[in-house]
């Protein structure tokens, strides 16, 4: 692969492009020329159907019968000129470090492309092979495009093989022909890894850990005092190279030992599946991870079980809570006929599933959570302060699966959020260049605090109000513990439920985007905090109970005191003291005009001690419609109220399903035709 260090020309003049063809009417095809086991002969091997006016690697391209293998892989050059191109690179590439290639193209196509990393003769032949993929129909842009390689540790040192192929589809495999484009093989040098893929840990004091960093990795420190619960420290961040260190604060040490181990990930951002048609084993959830701010963030993917890439799909980014990884998020949204087999859609009915993404909040010492706000370290010298662009991250992470060849359509990308996940969602929808058509939030609210200070002492976030008019649908339980109905000013009295942080109300919530989206009457007053929701478009109210309609359960601890309880409780419906003792110890109380409005009926639940059945219930379903001059009705704002739930995600098991409601909210609402 000694060329791939040389830039070669950047144009050549076409008569000589002509000249590697022969002049024959039938269709001429472009080979590879690694060694034959890598699928370079006919009847399988990688090859393409000359197109003047297709994509191209580099400038040159010649016709073959077929494969021409040879240890060198330039079996395929051609009497004058070498065909290989398209790819510029170091001429040895060192095991676990990062590899920048430039890759040029003629015009905006897509990148398939290999590396043999074990040296066994073949890509992806086996199991351990899964990284020898690079590239999935990854797009290029017409020019010069850098494509970052990571080089496992476990790479075998000596002569190996890459095979790179462009096409305007992509999606192509190793061997086999394409209508279009180009395959450039190469011969390349690895070399073995210098870096050590385990580093050592070196105590320096009771307050500072090194260890010698690779920034092919992003890291973070974890500690326990038994081996067993392990706690994070700090925010993962890109190694350097040379000596990398951690500070350990004083109260982390405690006890007569105590333990830290380094967790690091490789720069790696994973190829977006393409599965091939054929059942549900191909397309269930899969693990990925896209490097982003210079760290890599994990994310989980659902492709419908009848996924084609001839159908447009619609993508749904999906936010988890608080303390949530994607795994577990997704985990309480797939159980059997709840938001997995929804997304699939009807196998009769192609492009009716739904493309599902979790994105993966970064963990720190309050693990999972997103940055909800803008950056607070503009506005403070406090160096205990932290804040990474979460809204980069999933902008740039839902742009590039809108760029795949996943097909998705631009009309209809949507984002929803569940708590944390919900405050990530409304401050998304603050930013001016998003590309989403609508917005779904599911028990949280606008963040206004930030969350990186020791408790009592927390700061306002700077977190900015809707800036374009979008549908949005929110749901809140009048009895959740975690987001307070009514809202709770900034101030003293910190409890264990409430810290003395500021949380508009929910209807305040709904001014917010009432006032964006054009309702008349809506206004807000951030500074004095003040919020006007003028009176509903529509408003419906149901109720249910557990003899005529679905039995409803969840955690005592979720559930917000009344007034007046647990004590008035006790005897009625079955109340013990011992489960009375499980409600938590709110502060403040559902005040009693909201309980008047959405009255309820729990009672203990006898097979399950830590759950409650709601014996009745209600819920309301309000909507606000733009009613300004020159605003669209699509812009609506919907409000699901429930009188119980706890702070959760309604399920299957509650008087309306929040997966039914939001796929049907967001079909209702891609973006309008211009």
């Amino acid at each position: 692969m000694e060329s791939m260090d040389i830039p070669l020309p950047r144009s050549i003049p076409l008569c000589i492009i002509l000249a590697l063809l022969p002049l024959t009417t039938q269709a001429q095809s472009d080979f590879g020329d690694a060694p034959a086991t890598y699928q370079t002969l006919l009847p399988n091997g990688a090859r393409h159907t000359i197109v003047l006016s297709g994509p191209r690697l580099g400038t040159l391209i010649d016709p073959e019968a077929d494969g021409q293998p040879g240890t060198a892989a330039q079996g395929d050059d051609g009497t004058t000129l070498d065909d290989e191109d398209g790819v510029v690179g170091p001429v040895q590439w060192e095991a676990n470090t990062l590899v920048t290639l430039q890759v040029t193209v003629n015009q905006a196509c897509r990148l398939d492309a290999w590396v043999d990393w074990r040296g066994d003769t073949s890509w992806g032949g086996g199991v351990e092979d899964t990284l020898d993929q690079i590239a999935l129909a990854r797009p290029l842009q017409a020019g010069v495009n850098s494509v970052s390689v990571f080089v496992p540790p476990f790479a075998v040192a000596g002569v190996t093989y890459a095979r790179f192929r462009v096409s305007t589809t992509g999606g192509l495999g190793t061997g086999g022909l394409a209508d279009d484009g180009e395959v450039e093989d190469y011969a390349l040098l690895i070399a073995a890894a210098a870096l050590a893929a385990i580093p050592t840990l070196e105590v320096m004091s009771p307050s500072v850990i090194r260890w010698q960093g690779n920034p092919a990795y992003s890291s973070q420190m974890e500690h326990s005092a038994d081996l067993t619960i392990w706690k994070n420290y700090w925010l993962p961040e890109q190694e350097t190279i040379g000596t990398n260190e951690v500070l350990v604060p004083p109260s982390l040490p405690t006890g007569s030992r105590h333990f830290y181990r380094l967790v690091r990930t490789p720069l790696l951002t994973t190829p977006i599946p393409l599965p091939a048609p054929g059942g549900e084993s191909a397309h269930r959830f899969v693990h990925q991870t896209f490097v982003h701010g210079g760290i890599a963030r994990r994310y989980r993917l659902k492709l419908p079980n009848h996924w084609v890439p001839t159908s447009s799909w619609p993508l749904v980014m999906l936010l988890p809570g608080h303390g949530q990884s994607a795994e577990e998020f997704w985990d309480n949204r797939g159980g059997t006929g709840e938001l997995l087999d929804l997304a699939n859609g009807v196998e009769s009915d192609p492009g009716s599933g739904w493309i599902l993404c979790v994105p993966e909040a970064t963990t720190g010492e309050e693990s999972y959570r997103w940055f909800a706000y803008n950056d607070p370290r503009l506005e403070s010298s406090d160096p205990s302060l932290v804040w990474l662009d979460d809204y980069a991250f999933v902008k740039a992470l839902t742009q590039s699966l809108i760029d795949s060849a996943l097909n998705i359509d631009k009309a209809r990308v949507f984002c929803a959020g569940f708590s944390n996940g919900a405050n990530m969602t409304h401050y998304i929808g603050s930013k001016p260049d998003h590309p989403f058509a609508a917005f779904a939030m599911f028990d949280g609210g606008i963040q206004s605090i930030t969350h990186d200070r020791p408790v009592g002492t927390f700061i306002a976030a700077n977190n900015p109000v809707p800036t374009i008019a979008r549908p949005v649908l929110i749901n809140n339980q009048i009895d959740s513990v975690a987001w307070p109905y009514e809202g709770r000013p900034f101030g003293p009295g910190a409890t264990p439920y409430n810290f003395g942080a500021p949380c508009p109300p929910v209807r305040g919530v709904v001014a917010v985007w009432a006032k964006a989206n054009g309702v008349a009457g809506a206004e807000v007053d951030l500074v004095s905090d003040i919020y006007t929701t003028p009176a509903a478009s529509s408003i419906s109210t149901h109720t249910w109970d557990y003899l005529t309609d679905i039995v409803m359960r969840m955690p005592i601890s979720d559930a917000r005191l009344d007034v007046g309880w647990p004590q008035a409780l006790l005897g009625q419906n079955g109340w013990t003291q011992p489960r009375l003792n499980l409600f938590p110890d709110t502060d403040p109380p559902i005040p009693a005009a909201f309980r008047s409005l959405y009255p309820h009926t729990l009672a203990p639940d006898p097979n399950f001690p830590a759950l409650c059945v709601i014996l009745n219930g209600t819920w309301t379903e309000e909507k606000w419609t733009p009613s300004l001059p020159g605003r669209h009705p699509y812009n609506e704002v919907v409000l699901l109220t429930m009188s119980s739930g706890g702070h959760n995600w309604p399920e299957g098991d509650s008087p309306w399903d929040g997966n039914i409601k939001l796929l049907e909210f967001f079909a209702a609402h891609p973006l309008p035709t211009p």
